[in-house]
């Protein structure tokens, strides 16, 4: 046999091209990863640099609530700064800086929007992230109560629920989380329908709620209600140096007929219980008392436009009704000193009605005792609003053998104690209407969670309400 000279040759250098190109693609892959995590960590780094930003004025905030200039004194329009701060790692060294831009609240929101961007030094890299800053309202839920709640197989909620209390809910809960303040309470049969201690939050195969889609927490923190006083008492304030501001009345209380734009005020001089009796004997959750919240006479005091700071503060008890457009208002009802015996209330005397309801459109109405009806009241009623009654409640006093249609709530309720439009014999099968409304309608106006109407009420401190990072 010939030998064949090379052989050996050729593959060493076929087996050498290989080594060299995998060798390469390894030094290649590793230099990419190197650098793909280098860009990772300086990505992360930008940000939570911008976080910094974000936590930075959220204790700004907590510390001056009014301050959306960084303590630098401007007027910002709209928005203030940039403003520039160095970050600093925990060894002291400055690795990079956030830039803070802020956007008060505009009229009708609870909240400031501070964007902050995030720079890291030697870096090309930087982070942006938005954020809206506020303390949350009593708005943001659809129904808040201090006593317990019982909502029937047939009452489903929409909207965040919570009480001081605990809560059963047999129907179906969509779009907010329900929530109570105990771990386990007790309520009588005529509050939950099954005398006994249970969890905070139940249905009737507890612990578990199925129906309740945006799930269930307890125990959480109390709200307090007794703040509200100071709110109200800022309302007033501000009524009388950007708003409208009425006195004691000289009679019964005033009564308020929105018109689109504007609004009539009239002083009631007269009430009775319906359409003959001065007042009736009727039971509330507050006890048998001797009411008269039907208009018998009442005197026209003038036609006014809505204030520019959207508060209306009524130093008497006031009645409502009308329509509002492209408008946000507040109505306060009280008496100072806050004296349970002269406490005041809200009686909606008629459809409250929103013409946008794209957010546009808000009512708020807060009263010191009740939020409550007339007797002779529409057979199908509307109300659009978020509604608190500070040391009373919202109901349908007990009128006896007053039975109507329909009843629609369209915003958010807040109530010292329960809430009640119907009220049923006692351990009847089927369920017997004896006085209110037969149907009950609650859809939570989505649009308050961020922007409430004017100088709502606030429960908690400053917390972040909104974040997101931007592209």
């Amino acid at each position: 046999m010939k030998k064949q000279k090379g052989y050996f040759l050729a593959t060493i250098l076929v087996f050498a091209t290989v080594i060299i190109i995998l060798t390469t693609s390894l030094i290649y892959i590793s230099i990419n990863q190197k650098r793909y995590f280098q860009a990772n960590r300086e990505k992360a780094s930008a940000r939570q640099i911008a976080e910094a930003g974000i936590n930075y004025y959220l204790w700004h905030l907590a510390h001056d609530n009014k301050d959306y200039a960084d303590g630098t004194g401007d007027v910002c329009a709209p928005a203030c700064g940039p403003y520039v701060h160095d970050y600093e790692n925990a060894k002291g060294e400055t690795i990079g800086t956030y830039s803070l831009e802020i956007t008060p609240p505009e009229t009708g929101e609870n909240y400031a929007t501070v964007v902050s961007t995030g720079q890291l030094t030697a870096s090309a890299e930087r982070k942006i992230i938005e954020a809206r800053l506020g303390i949350p309202s009593f708005a943001r839920y659809a129904l808040l109560s201090t006593d317990d709640l019982w909502f029937g197989p047939d009452e489903d909620s929409y909207g965040p629920v919570h009480s001081n209390v605990g809560v059963r809910h047999q129907g179906e809960a969509f779009d907010g989380i329900v929530t109570a303040s105990n771990e386990t309470y007790y309520c009588t049969s005529g509050s939950c329908g099954q005398q006994g201690w249970h969890p905070g939050v139940w249905c009737d195969d507890y612990p578990g709620c199925p129906l309740l889609h945006s799930g269930y927490n307890f125990p959480v923190p109390s709200i307090d209600f007794n703040k509200i006083t100071a709110d109200l008492a800022q309302i007033k304030t501000d009524a009388q140096s950007n708003g409208l501001y009425f006195g004691a009345s000289g009679g019964k209380g005033y009564h308020i007929v929105l018109n689109q734009t504007n609004f009539q005020l009239y002083r009631v001089t007269q009430t009775r219980c319906g359409t003959n009796q001065s007042s009736c004997n009727v039971y509330t959750q507050m006890g048998w008392q001797r009411v008269a919240d039907d208009i018998r006479t009442e005197t026209l005091l003038g036609t006014y436009s809505f204030p520019v700071n959207g508060l209306v503060f009524t130093e008497d008890n006031l009645w409502i009704q009308g329509t509002i457009n492209n408008a946000q208002l507040t109505f306060a009802a009280a008496r100072f000193p806050d004296t349970a015996s002269t406490n005041a209330s809200i009686v909606v005397n008629n459809n409250l009605l929103y013409t946008n309801y794209d957010g546009t459109d808000k009512i708020g109405l807060i009263a010191q005792k009740f939020i409550t009806l007339p007797k002779i009241s529409p057979n199908y009623l509307e109300i659009d609003a978020a509604m608190v009654s500070q040391h009373g409640f919202i109901e349908w006093h007990h009128y006896s053998q007053t039975i109507y249609q329909r009843i629609k709530v369209y915003g958010s309720m807040a109530t010292n104690g329960g809430l009640v439009w119907t009220w049923v014999a006692g351990g009847s099968t089927p369920v017997i209407v004896i006085s209110g409304y037969r149907e009950t309608i609650t859809e939570y106006d989505n649009y308050l969670t961020f922007g409430p109407p004017p100088s709502f009420p606030t429960t908690g401190a400053y917390a972040i309400l909104f974040w997101e990072e931007r592209p």
